[in-house]
Order: C-alpha cells, then sequence, then structure tokens
C-alpha cells in the first residue's frame, strides 16, 4: 500500500496558517507546446476584418443601422477603455 504525502500546519500568527507537505512540487511548464501562440495574431486579424466586413454589408443595407453600430463600438471601446485603466 503506498503511503500518502503527510500535510503538516504550521501557525504563525493569529491570522496565519501555513500547510507544509512533503510532497515534491511539480515544476510549471513555461510553455504549453499544444498551444500554438503564433497563430494568435491571424485569429486577431481575422476577427476585426470579420467585424468590419459586417459593418461594411449593413452599411451598404441600411446607413441608420450601421451609424447605430459605429456608435455602440465606439462606445464600448471607451468603456473597455476606462475600465481597463481604472483597473491599473
Amino acid at each position: 500500500m503506498p503511503m500518502r504525502p503527510q500535510t503538516y500546519f504550521a501557525v504563525t500568527s493569529p491570522s496565519t496558517l501555513i500547510a507544509l507537505s512533503d510532497q515534491p512540487s511539480k515544476p510549471i511548464a513555461k510553455e504549453d507546446p499544444q498551444i500554438d501562440t503564433g497563430g494568435q495574431h491571424i485569429i486577431f486579424l481575422g476577427v476585426v476584418l470579420l467585424a468590419i466586413m459586417v459593418v461594411v454589408v449593413i452599411g451598404i443595407l441600411s446607413p441608420r443601422v450601421e451609424h447605430a453600430i459605429l456608435a455602440a463600438i465606439v462606445l464600448s471601446l471607451g468603456l473597455i477603455g476606462l475600465f481597463f485603466a481604472l483597473g491599473h
């Protein structure tokens, strides 16, 4: 029967509890070989081009809807920028 790793607890102050284990920690992998990080730029470019094409097609069909979509995109980007600035 295999032995389970032992866990020890240490109280260093009234609000701190530290768990110590004799189990070796696993090394953290820096890169996952199954994830293609080089393709992220192509996907980002494709999404941007798709969004532009949707706006152009809708603009051809209905200019009023195009203005509404462009206003929503501008307001969304403004709010994203504001929240990003407030978060950092």
